[in-house]
């Protein structure tokens, strides 16, 4: 049977699913597509390497294929985005059609129960339009802030940048990373030699 577009399934059906997924009213085709897009945007929020995440993506459901696998990829970034990447036109242009036909639907029929439908709809439909923010997030907060790291010892302490540590010779950067991450205190002789390095 062919079916639509996953973009193209109402609303409602997507949210029955999500809630009772046992009992879910959503074809198995869609079932296991939304299952795969969820799969997908939880190893892109680990590993933002697309290519990484498609080769875990590729293990955990081994029948699809590389190009299938991409066009999850796709999906779950438009479906399912991060804060800074959220579509808010998507978004409320499948809400409102979703609404839209709802009321053209309720109101052909004009009964009591169709006009409480039409209603909640449009206060949906309000609501909706209420919640989009005023202003987009600042994808490029944290280029204007500053980080430093703050290098302690004894009553000493200095902040280095980014760049700073960057332009560190590489002696240097060896002599603190074994210093961290070896567990061992060193002596007052390589301490004084690190200082001076």
């Amino acid at each position: 049977m062919n079916y639509p577009p996953l973009e193209e399934v109402k609303y409602e059906l997507i949210k029955a699913h999500f809630l009772d997924p046992d009992n879910s009213p959503l074809p198995v085709p869609y079932q296991e597509q939304l299952s795969r897009l969820i799969s997908i945007t939880q190893l892109l929020d680990r590993y933002p390497n697309k290519r990484n995440a498609i080769l875990i993506h590729r293990q955990k459901y081994p029948d699809i294929c590389e190009k299938t696998a991409y066009n999850d990829v796709k999906l779950a970034a438009r479906l399912f985005p991060t804060v800074h990447t959220f579509d808010w036109d998507f978004w409320q242009t499948w809400l409102m059609n979703d609404i839209s036909k709802n009321i053209m639907a309720c109101s052909l029929t004009r009964s009591e129960r169709d006009r409480k439908i039409i209603a909640i709809e449009h206060a949906n439909l309000s609501r909706m339009i209420a919640s989009r923010p005023d202003e987009q997030a600042d994808i490029r907060r944290n280029e204007k802030q500053e980080f430093c790291f703050l290098i302690q010892n004894n009553n000493h302490s200095a902040k280095l940048t980014p760049e700073q540590i960057k332009d560190l010779p590489v002696a240097t950067l060896r002599d603190i990373h074994k210093l961290l991450y070896s567990g061992n205190e060193i002596t007052d002789i390589e301490a004084e030699e690190i200082m001076n390095s």
